[in-house]
């Protein structure tokens, strides 16, 4: 049996599943502040501008509400 050594070090690997966290936090902050920022406009009655194209994300929150 051939042992083959990983390519890929685990603090490395740590280190990018850390920063896909991050990222995926901040992701889901802003899907947060953008979906309280909607729901406040609309309970005061103020009219957002429309975005003419629509991530993944943004269909998720829109799917929530």
């Amino acid at each position: 049996m051939i042992i083959k050594q990983l390519d890929v070090s685990i603090d490395k690997q740590a280190e990018e599943e850390y920063q896909a966290s991050q990222v995926q936090s901040t992701k889901d902050e802003l899907a947060n502040q953008k979906f309280l920022t909607e729901y406040v406009a609309c309970m005061a009655g103020i009219e957002l501008p429309v975005e003419e194209e629509e991530t993944e994300g943004m269909a998720h929150v829109q799917d929530f509400e």
